[in-house]
Formats: structure tokens, C-alpha cells, sequence
């Protein structure tokens, strides 16, 4: 009666399963060499929770790389570097699955008009307000 087995020694070999393929996915029996150019080390005790079955591509790596992209808004052809990338993923704490997308003077037009519509809500919140408390005072 070889092929009966427990609720408990099928969960055993499920969990052995599981733990093999979460191994597989990290690459752990993997070797990857870093390429030519500037590389920054990960330290994974600043890396913030991923809440995620696989690992991003550099925290598999083990390193950070110049990852090249285009500007959404303008197009212009732009590298995060690894330094850049390493602030951002261990000092900030930003999200492992967050890449840069905007050039630095696009993100900071963005980041003006994003604290001027912040602005003009506020404006029109306390316009509301005070409309409010003047009818329940009965003016």
C-alpha cells in the first residue's frame, strides 16, 4: 500500500516542493558574473518587503547595473545608474518593482505640477469649508 500516504506526509512533500522551486527561482545554483562597467553590490538587509513569490532581476543578480530608458514624457534617451538605483531601492526604501521612467527635469516639472493641483484642491477645500460654516451660521 505504497501509494496511501497521510494529509501530514502529503504536506511534508508539498512544502519540500515549494521550497526546491523558490530556490530554482532565485537562481541559487546559479553563478552570474557581473558585466564590464560600474556595479553596486545590494544589500539586502535595506531592501524593504517585496510581497512577491520571485525576486526582482537585481536582487537575483545580487548587483545593480547602468539600466538604460526613455524619458515618457519627452523621449529622451536616459541611464539609472546602479548608484542612482541603489538610493533609491535600500536609502528610500522605494519599491523593488518600481523603475525610473522620467528624465530629472521632467520629474521635476511633474513634482511642481503635482504641489500646484495640490495647491488649487486646498484652496478650493477651504473655499468649501468656510461656504459651509458661514450657512450653519445662518448667513
Amino acid at each position: 500500500m505504497e501509494g496511501y500516504k497521510s494529509g501530514k506526509q502529503r504536506r511534508t512533500e508539498i512544502k519540500a516542493a515549494r521550497r526546491l522551486h523558490r530556490l530554482a527561482a532565485r537562481g541559487a545554483n546559479r553563478v552570474v558574473a557581473p558585466p564590464p562597467g560600474p556595479v553596486v553590490p545590494v544589500d539586502f538587509s535595506k531592501l524593504k518587503a517585496n510581497n512577491s513569490y520571485g525576486l526582482s532581476p537585481f536582487a537575483l543578480r545580487g548587483y545593480y547595473v547602468d539600466r538604460p530608458f526613455t524619458c515618457c514624457d519627452c523621449g529622451t534617451a536616459c541611464v539609472w545608474t546602479a548608484e542612482q538605483q541603489r538610493w533609491w531601492y535600500e536609502t528610500i526604501g522605494g519599491s523593488q518593482d518600481a523603475i525610473a521612467k522620467r528624465c530629472r527635469p521632467c520629474r521635476q516639472r511633474e513634482r511642481q505640477r503635482k504641489e500646484l493641483a495640490r495647491q488649487v484642491a486646498q484652496a478650493g477645500l477651504l473655499k468649501k469649508q468656510a461656504r459651509l460654516a458661514a450657512l450653519a451660521n445662518g448667513h
